[in-house]
Formats: structure tokens, sequence, C-alpha cells
């Protein structure tokens, strides 16, 4: 990214994300170094840039990404991994009972707490192990914490937990069939 953009400058824009992506600054600008380092910025290139500077560059942001990715994988094995503001969690699998979604977030649930994150609904489900089931729209649960299911009008289920607040989800009909073949119920 530039610093010297139209309307607002780089490091501005950095300034307004609530999550920050890997960023490299190529500028003719020497003076904004010191703030995109302390932004997280993984390198501030002044113009001109060389080519072996700039390929220098790319290299170390390369390793960066996939030293992090690596780690994700290994800490997301063991559980799900929730920001919330500047505080980075990791829930083991086994504590989250069920998850939401509310707008443009979701929350996870567990017996100690509730876990809110900018995440969507259908980016968690993608990092869960199978025992966690999508029974509508907007929710995911663990199998291993329901407690019973009630059928209700219009091949729509009732979803009991077994949790200390005794929540019960709707299972959508466009979910049921999954919901019945996970619980081997006809």
């Amino acid at each position: 990214m530039d610093i010297d953009l139209p309307i607002i400058n780089g490091i501005e824009v950095l300034e307004k994300l609530h999550h920050l992506p890997y960023i490299i600054f190529i500028t003719a600008m020497g003076n904004h170094a010191l703030k995109a380092f302390e932004l997280g910025a993984l390198d501030y290139l002044k113009k001109p840039v060389t080519r072996e500077r700039f390929s220098r560059s790319l290299d170390r942001a390369v390793q960066i990404v996939r030293k992090s990715t690596a780690e994700e994988k290994t800490l997301n094995n063991a559980g799900l991994i929730v920001t919330e503001k500047e505080n980075h969690f990791l829930i083991p699998f086994h504590e989250i009972i069920y998850i939401t979604s509310h707008d443009k977030h979701s929350v996870i649930h567990t017996e100690k707490r509730d876990y809110e994150t900018a995440r969507l609904l259908h980016e968690i489900e993608k990092k869960l192990p199978e025992n966690f089931l999508r029974i509508h729209k907007q929710s995911i649960i663990h199998l291993g914490y329901i407690s019973h299911i009630q059928y209700l009008m219009g091949g729509r289920y009732q979803v009991f937990l077994k949790d200390s607040d005794e929540t019960n989800l709707t299972a959508g009909r466009k979910y049921a069939d999954r919901l019945k073949t996970m619980l081997h119920y006809k």
C-alpha cells in the first residue's frame, strides 16, 4: 500500500481496520515508517525500489504468512481461535455447546462464557470437526450436548441441549434430514 492516497493516507487506513492485514508499504515518503511498523506493517519500502529489495520484502512476507498459517492450523486442531477486540482465545472444541449468528458476527456459547467474534457462521463451520452440525441458517450445535429432540409442525425439530441454561434451538426443515441422519433417527 502507498502512504499517499487520496482522501485518507495509508496509515489512517490501517488505523481504521479492526483486523489488520499483512501489509507492505511502498512509498516515496519516509517519515511514516515508524508508525507503519507500530501498526504491524511487514516492511516499509521507500521509492525508488529495486527489484532485489522488493523480492527480499516479498520473500519475507511469504515466510511470515506461511508460519502464521502453520501455527493457526496446529491450534485449530485443538480448538477454535477467536478474536475479541485485542484478545485472542483458543476455545477447545469439547467446550463449545453451540454457535449462533447475529448479523455480521457470531457468538460461541460455552458453559464458562460466550465469545463474540466478527467471523461469519459459515467461516466458523468450515473449521469445526464432524461432531458439530448446522441445524439452522443461524445455529450450529455440538452433537454431544443434545439432550433430546422434539418434532414440530412443518418438518422442523426443537433441539434441547444439556447445558446450564437448558438451551433449545429450532432445526429448520432444510437441516432436519441431516440432523435425523446424524442421530440415527428415522
